[in-house]
């Protein structure tokens, strides 16, 4: 049978192993406390990008919006002008 002291020693050897557990434990969360926070930064930048990236494509979504409605105008008086320089060109031969 033990004697009082072994079981005294074993008792503080196993407290130390679990200080040193617990030492690992807590190095390990600090860690990962590092890695959430770097992770949280860089999803910060990105929804930031993300952000810009959907303005930039609303603006383009929009000036192209813009240029098909100058375009339509643009071919209208285009079409306006060479029905008037037809119309032109008929009277000059009809009074030949």
């Amino acid at each position: 049978m033990k004697n009082s002291l072994e079981i005294l020693l074993e008792i503080q050897n196993h407290v130390f192993s679990l200080v040193k557990e617990v030492d690992l434990l807590k190095s390990d969360k600090r860690k990962l406390i590092d890695e959430i926070n770097i992770l949280k930064n860089k999803l910060d930048s990105q929804s930031i990008e993300n952000k810009k990236f959907k303005e930039k494509y609303n603006s383009l979504k929009f000036s192209k919006g813009v240029d098909e409605k100058f375009k339509k105008k643009a071919i209208f008086h285009i079409e306006t002008i060479i029905n008037e320089v037809d119309k032109c060109i008929n009277k000059l031969e009809i009074s030949e």
